[in-house]
Formats: structure tokens, C-alpha cells, sequence
């Protein structure tokens, strides 16, 4: 990781340090990239070799235990977590290509549609966790899994008040207290 990390930063510090801005034309304020270097690229190919060395090194352990557990919880977590790295995957050349084949403006398009993504997707791991109806560990499935819980909102909209210690709260507020 230290060693994609450290050039990907200096890289960075490079481009930042070629980007050149010019004034919009007209009444409009602000202003608007002119030059960036295309050297950004190389951190994105930094970042793929070190997410596919990661996966590569995920499907290996997979295989080892997909050979010794039926559970649906470890086979839908590698699964997902395959599928997911094809959709950074994705994002990731667009942007190895993007800096180099497009104009400046376009150097950095998709660098927050990246971070959104990579976002999404640890969510939606998280989610998928919440929802797991098998509690069990995944290395050995007699070991029960701590408990993953969360506060439950009440449907109404409204607050519902109730007295507790002489003080009004939502009844939400009280689920969380109860937990």
C-alpha cells in the first residue's frame, strides 16, 4: 500500500502544482482550468494495480474458503465484493483515459463520481451485513457473530411524546435509549 501511495501522492502534488486557471468571459464570475499536466494518470494506474492486487489476493482466499463453508453470507460478500471491483474497475480506466485523451477542463471529471462510488459500495456492504438474516461466523459457522444493531425510526412523521426523568422525547430518540 506504501508503495502506491507515497508515488500517487507526489504525483498529485505534481499536477496540482501545473494547473493554470483563466477568468470566464463576460459578466460570469469565476474561472475555469486551462492547463492541467495529464500526469494524474499514473496515480489512477497506481490505484488499479493496487486494487487488483488486493482482489487477486481476495479471490485466493476465497477459493480457500468457499472449499469449506456452504455459508450464504461468505459466498454473497466475495461475490459482491468481485462484482463491485469490476464497477471501480471501470470508473478507474475512464479515468487512466480521460486526463490523456481529453481536454484539460476534463482532467478530473470523474474523480468525485469515483469517490461517490467506492462510497456507495462500502454501504452497501454495510447494508448488506444489516439485512443478514444468518448470524453466524463466517470461518466457523457455530461462533455466533456479535450483534449488528440499529435504531429503528418510528413511521409516524410527528413526534410522539413520552415522559421519561420529567422530559418530552420523539419516540425514536427512545429506541435508540432502549437499545
Amino acid at each position: 500500500m506504501i508503495l502506491a501511495f507515497v508515488p500517487s501522492a507526489a504525483i498529485a502534488y505534481l499536477e496540482v502544482s501545473t494547473l493554470k486557471y483563466r477568468q470566464l468571459k463576460g459578466n460570469e464570475s469565476g474561472c475555469q482550468l486551462a492547463h492541467a499536466s495529464p500526469i494524474i494518470f499514473i496515480a489512477y494506474v497506481l490505484l488499479m494495480g493496487l486494487e487488483t492486487t488486493i482482489v487477486g489476493l481476495t479471490m485466493y482466499q476465497a477459493i480457500r474458503h468457499l472449499r469449506f463453508t456452504k455459508s450464504a453470507w461468505i459466498v454473497s460478500f466475495y461475490r459482491d465484493g468481485l462484482l463491485y471491483y469490476f464497477y471501480v474497475l471501470g470508473i478507474s480506466t475512464a479515468n487512466v483515459l480521460i486526463p490523456v485523451l481529453a481536454p484539460p477542463s476534463f482532467s478530473n471529471w470523474l474523480a468525485t463520481p469515483q469517490r461517490v462510488i467506492h462510497s456507495v459500495i462500502c454501504t452497501r456492504v454495510l447494508l448488506f451485513m444489516r439485512e443478514l438474516p444468518e448470524r453466524t461466523s463466517p470461518l466457523n459457522d457455530s461462533i455466533p457473530l456479535s450483534n449488528l444493531s440499529f435504531a429503528q425510526r418510528s413511521r409516524a412523521p410527528e413526534e410522539t411524546s413520552v415522559r421519561r426523568g420529567g422530559g418530552t422525547r420523539s419516540s425514536w430518540v427512545d429506541s435508540i435509549t432502549t437499545l
